[in-house]
């Protein structure tokens, strides 16, 4: 929160002349602006103060939310690919006791090379 006021005066022939800009950035209004604010409705201070914190409050439980299912799905995408891993080598198993493997060093193989995509491509976007 920050607010700055600015006078800039200049001095001209006969008089002087002074300029006044004010420039405010923050949550809520500041001290002057509530007493404007008051002026035109006693209540308004207070209601704009409850409404910034009722803001604060919902966007802290947005975030929570938000930070909740994604770790959510990552521990499900997790689950998911190594239930994937594991069905694709339980059938290259099968592959390879029921004469063929071939195949099955093929499914292996490639496997390996599907794992190998997804652990360097976490590796070097961290980097």
């Amino acid at each position: 929160m920050s607010s700055r006021n600015v006078k800039l005066q200049q001095k001209s022939n006969p008089g002087q002349v002074v300029q006044q800009a004010t420039f405010y950035q923050g949550i809520i209004p500041s001290p002057e602006m509530m007493e404007q604010y008051k002026e035109v409705d006693p209540n308004l201070p207070n209601r704009l103060v409850q409404m910034k914190e009722e803001e604060s409050q919902h966007r802290r439980e947005m975030e929570r939310r938000i930070l909740n299912k994604s770790s959510f799905t990552e521990i499900l995408g997790l689950i998911l690919a190594f239930l994937v891993v594991c069905g694709i080598a339980v059938l290259a198993y099968f592959f390879m006791i029921n004469g063929h493997p071939e195949d099955g060093k093929w499914i292996i193989l490639s496997l390996t090379g599907l794992v190998a995509v997804f652990v360097t491509r976490k590796f070097w976007k961290n980097k």
